[in-house]
């Protein structure tokens, strides 16, 4: 009893001075991922280069009508349908055996496309969101070749995002609990979005601070 209880005591720092060595590691390479995707993302505003044309010749900029109307054009044309829920759908062939339906989410700055959101889910014999994450990546890579950036997913703590940065455009590919979440987004925007927060941030600390 005592010799087990001697090899427990010894044994312990060891296996939690290694755990911590393990997790300091992972702390340490998030914050490289985030630090390089920051430097990517001042890189690619500073470059002044424009890649606004996204996912089925979506444009960055478009007015919310234009958008609206875009998306009527694809149904009519058979790109996209519409389900029960009478919202937008564009299905997308995997493989053999799987496939993936997504729907979207449009935003808009001053009445201008800045982001587009497609959200989804598997439809085939496999609806596992590793597998489904896996495919997305695997066809995003084919394109535009190995991510830019892998940062931890605050939707699914298990899983990566897959990011790809080039000029203005940010790609990324977000694995959530039951679904794959692909954004593009214009970064001058979100930029801009950005500062005007901070300003704001700024007033409101201002004010707090004459009112008291």
């Amino acid at each position: 009893m005592k010799k087990s209880l001697l090899i427990i005591l010894i044994l312990f720092p060891i296996i939690f001075s290694c755990q911590q060595f393990k997790d300091n590691q992972k702390k340490t390479n998030k914050e490289k991922q985030r630090i390089l995707e920051d430097t990517l993302i001042m890189q690619g505003l500073r470059s002044g280069i424009r890649y606004d044309t996204i996912f089925l010749d979506f444009v960055f900029g478009m007015k919310e009508l234009e958008v609206n109307r875009k998306f009527k054009n694809l149904k009519r044309n058979g790109k996209i349908y519409l389900n029960d829920e009478n919202n937008y759908c564009y299905d997308l062939t995997l493989s053999e055996y799987n496939k993936a339906t997504c729907t979207f989410n449009s935003k808009y700055y001053n009445n201008k496309l800045y982001s587009l959101s497609l959200m989804f889910k598997s439809d085939g014999y496999f609806s596992n969101i590793d597998l489904l994450t896996m495919e997305l990546q695997i066809i995003f890579m084919n394109k535009y070749g190995p991510p830019d950036v892998r940062t931890p997913s605050i939707l699914n703590n298990e899983a990566n995002n897959y990011i790809w940065i080039k000029g203005n455009r940010k790609i990324s590919i977000q694995p959530a609990l039951d679904i794959a979440l692909i954004k593009y987004e214009d970064l001058s925007i979100i930029s801009k979005k950005e500062n005007e927060s901070k300003k704001k941030l700024i007033q409101d600390k201002k004010k707090i601070n004459n009112d008291i």
